[in-house]
């Protein structure tokens, strides 16, 4: 299939033999932006980040590293980020597929004369910065990880070309939006975090926003209509997100539906999609980082989530072009 850089699809994401996961991508991720970057009204890009871009003919082969759950932290998967504009960088952020955009620690992208834990510093009467060819702007906004218990990350939106891959394969996208952040706060409670210490996030999706922000396409991926069944016969239907940044499964279910609260470890579980694709897994142990654990929002309109575990057993296909998925 002949397809210009301008659109988004994200291929199939498999295990290989080797341990590593990888994902076929036969586009760049430029296209991938996200609704919830910006507070205020964007500016177009800047004419020096607009350069055309070369068409991509056949798939790129781009390896995910899996990282089990430990005390300290939970089941990951990461994508390896090796340029930023000319600047080459070795930053390993999550790939996440229940988010959109990358975001991108700026303390090891740019020099302390230009940014620290305060902030940016643009010389007087500017607006953008250019580093390495890497434009940033005064355009400030925050992102959001993890919900109301998670950690919200204060920085500016710049425009960059990005490399990701390794050995086995690479793909450097267009210029597109890059969220730049200096500083990291535990979300509601004011509290600092260290940068250092927050994860780099990859985003190839967004389950809100509006259709484009700037004419930068804004990803939709959740699948209405789906079933969520346990063993014993309760059940309940809604979105179901499929999300490789949730590192266990949770089950959102509205105020009116008869669903348990507490799911069992080994209870059978099922998804079962509209097309009558169907995902069982045996639930892990309750109240634990498991990737198969089940967390019961109970009276809780989001979309329902199923995690991590899935991708280390199944591939999942998303054509955002043509608004398919496929799961096997």
């Amino acid at each position: 299939m002949r397809m210009t850089a301008s659109q988004c699809l994200l291929g199939c994401v498999a295990v290989r033999r080797t341990g590593l996961l990888f994902i076929g991508v036969l586009v760049c991720l430029a296209a991938c932006d996200s609704g919830d970057w910006f507070a205020v009204e964007v500016a177009p890009a800047p004419s020096s980040v607009t350069e055309s871009m070369s068409q991509v003919l056949v798939p790129t082969q781009i390896n995910l590293y899996p990282v089990s759950t430990t005390q300290e932290n939970p089941a990951r998967l990461f994508v390896m980020v090796t340029g930023i504009g000319a600047a080459l960088v070795n930053l390993p952020p999550t790939f996440d597929a229940g988010s959109a955009g990358i975001t991108l620690n700026a303390l090891n992208v740019f020099p302390e004369t230009i940014v620290d834990a305060a902030g940016f510093r643009f010389p007087p009467g500017t607006s953008a910065i250019t580093y390495q060819g890497i434009t940033n702007t005064d355009r400030q906004a925050t992102r959001m990880y993890g919900g109301a218990m998670g950690r919200t990350e204060f920085g500016n939106v710049g425009f960059a070309t990005v490399s990701i891959g390794d050995a086995a394969g690479t793909l450097t996208a267009r210029s597109m939006p890059v969220f730049l952040y200096y500083a990291v706060e535990l979300s509601g409670m004011s509290e600092a975090a260290s940068p250092q210490q927050q994860q780099v996030w990859f985003g190839v999706n967004d389950a809100m926003g509006p259709a484009e922000i700037e004419g930068y396409s804004v990803c939709q991926a959740e699948i209405s209509g789906s079933t969520i069944a346990v063993s014993g016969g309760d059940s309940f239907a809604g979105p179901v997100l499929f999300d490789t940044g949730t590192p266990w499964m949770q089950f959102n279910v509205a105020p009116d539906v008869s669903f348990p609260s507490d799911v069992s470890q080994n209870t059978p579980v099922t998804v079962t999609t509209p097309s009558g694709f169907v995902y069982g897994f045996s639930a892990g142990p309750p109240g634990t980082s498991s990737p198969d654990s089940v967390d019961v929002q109970v009276g809780s309109a989001g979309d329902s989530i199923v995690g991590i575990s899935y991708f280390t057993t199944n591939s999942f296909f998303i054509d955002y072009v043509a608004g398919t998925e496929g799961w096997r």
